[in-house]
């Protein structure tokens, strides 16, 4: 399963990245981009 990485915390965007996740957002305020990306990769 695909993982959306959020670098809100405290891994970076590369760390997130080098840790699997197939997208990385800095944060989740472009919501109309994060629907798009989910629903690009549900079933």
């Amino acid at each position: 399963m695909p993982v959306i990485g959020v670098a809100t915390g405290g891994s970076s965007a590369e760390e997130l990245r080098r840790a699997g996740a197939a997208r990385v957002l800095p944060d989740l305020t472009d919501a109309d981009r994060v629907v798009d990306w989910v629903t690009a990769v549900s079933p």
